[in-house]
């Protein structure tokens, strides 16, 4: 599913840049920051519905104490989407006032309240992606999820190129797809519990049960959303409309690779709190490593790839080396940040599943309170530039700290073989092999299409060499594996 996501934004990005205008990209920026800012309203409830669906899983009587779970967490996401309805709706011109004189007043109007509308109908998405990965239900939602994204994509493409050429069509196909995701994924989650679905109903008792760890997540999701939204917000009353669209554009081209990690997270989290369950430690030891080597071996040959050869690949991609030139710093930058934010996921996933909280809330408090001050004064002096380096110093703070406190009380043993097996021999060798063949192909002129050709191949080529050299083949353990069975 993240792999059609990830497709379909490689394609429709420089669709909108060309036939919108990069100014237009920054509505898409308020509506991803503000759908971003609004996951702390989750209030913990999906990474908490994830759990308990996994806890309740496989288990035919209970079933319809998993109804009453998941009819309770269901109703308390809808009174809390309507609630995020009215704040968007007058949160959105506090952040754009700036904008006002620079396009229509319809438009502008417009624009809001499309906004408000899709980011509500995005917010109960993480819920059911939760209950059903909890469930062990990957395969059906991600198939759903696909046909939507393609359905998504063809809507866009079709309608602003033939039919009505304005950013407005964006919302207005994303909230037809976002009402249809609602559906599917409910029907999924409701097949699946079958007649124990009828039986369910709203307790207060496990509402009751979970709100400590619940709350914890919550904590750490609105410091989170505050540490990677802030600076949009910032952006958004201190630079041009024009600069705003090069950071949000930047900012979506860098975070692709979290589509890959993204997924294969969602794969390994209802397994690590299967086997924390059945106290199964040594089981999920292994399954941590592999999870954690998985993610370095497909995403570090991407990312160091991307970063050396981003000017060509951005010009070949937008067709427009002007474009290309105003992104590629703010890119690599930005990409390199979120490389070690992929980095750190598996051992966040790993708190959670011992649910302990505390140290996220923390680590993210902290870098909120050092972050603010620091990122106004960065814009304030270099700009969008100097946002872009805050945002990696943020992420490398993360994976030179949180690792090794966490490892002091959660598997402590482990440190040395994440820091070694699990990253750094993997970070070190694809560097060697990528810095190579970008130094040999400085001797060479390549036609773009066949460069893109060989970029391909070679990280194709290094996830298949270093998933081999791995003693674990977490590749294999993660693609070949059956619902059921650990990777």
């Amino acid at each position: 599913m993240q792999l059609m996501v990830l497709l379909s934004q490689l394609v429709l990005l420089p669709f909108y840049v060309h036939l919108l205008g990069v100014e237009a990209y920054a509505w898409i920026g308020i509506y991803v920051s503000l759908q971003g800012l609004f996951v702390m309203l989750d209030l913990g409830m999906s990474t908490t519905i994830n759990q308990e669906m996994a806890r309740l899983s496989g288990d035919e009587d209970s079933k319809k104490e998993a109804a009453h779970v998941l009819k309770t967490f269901e109703i308390s996401y809808w009174m809390i989407g309507l609630f995020i309805f009215v704040l968007v709706y007058f949160l959105v011109p506090l952040i754009t006032s700036s904008w006002e004189t620079q396009i229509s007043a319809s438009q502008y109007r417009s624009g809001i309240l499309w906004i408000a509308i899709l980011v509500v109908l995005r917010f109960p998405v993480s819920f059911y992606m939760g209950a059903l990965n909890g469930m062990q239900q990957q395969f059906n939602m991600n198939v759903l999820l696909i046909l939507l994204e393609l359905l998504k994509f063809a809507g866009i493409v079709i309608g602003i190129r033939y039919i009505y050429a304005d950013i407005l069509l964006f919302f207005w196909v994303n909230i037809a797809i976002g009402i249809l995701t609602i559906a599917g994924l409910r029907y999924l989650a409701v097949k699946v519990l079958g007649k124990g679905w009828g039986q369910g109903r709203f307790d207060w008792e496990y509402l009751r049960r979970n709100w400590r760890f619940s709350l914890g997540v919550s904590i750490i999701s609105l410091a989170a959303v505050a540490v990677s939204q802030m600076d949009k917000i910032l952006l958004g009353k201190m630079v041009s409309m024009h600069d705003f669209s090069l950071y949000t554009l930047a900012f979506s081209i860098a975070a692709l690779p979290t589509r890959i990690t993204g997924s294969i997270a969602s794969a390994f989290y209802p397994l690590f709190v299967r086997e924390k369950s059945n106290e199964r430690i040594e089981q999920l030891i292994a399954v941590y490593h592999r999870s954690c080597q998985a993610i370095s071996i497909i995403t570090l040959p991407a990312v160091i790839i991307s970063i050396l050869f981003m000017p060509e690949l951005l010009t070949l991609w937008f067709g427009n080396k002007e474009t290309a030139d105003n992104l590629v710093p703010l890119v690599r930058v930005l990409m390199s940040g979120f490389c070690f934010n992929g980095l750190v996921t598996m051992p966040y996933y790993l708190q959670l599943a011992f649910r302990w909280t505390r140290l996220s809330v923390y680590k993210n408090l902290i870098a909120l309170v050092i972050l603010l001050p620091g990122l106004y004064l960065a814009v304030l002096g270099y700009g969008i530039s100097g946002a872009v380096w805050i945002w990696f110093l943020l992420n490398l703070f993360y994976f030179i700290f949180e690792i090794p406190i966490m490892h002091g009380r959660i598997l402590r043993s482990e440190i040395t073989k994440y820091y070694t097996h699990d990253t750094g021999w993997v970070m070190l060798l694809s560097a060697i092999i990528s810095f190579g063949f970008w130094f040999l192909l400085h001797y060479w002129t390549l036609n773009e299409f066949v460069l893109l050709l060989l970029l391909m191949l070679v990280g194709v080529g290094q996830v298949i060499l270093l998933n081999n050299l791995s003693t674990e083949k977490p590749l294999q353990s993660f693609f070949f594996r059956n619902e059921n069975s650990a990777p």
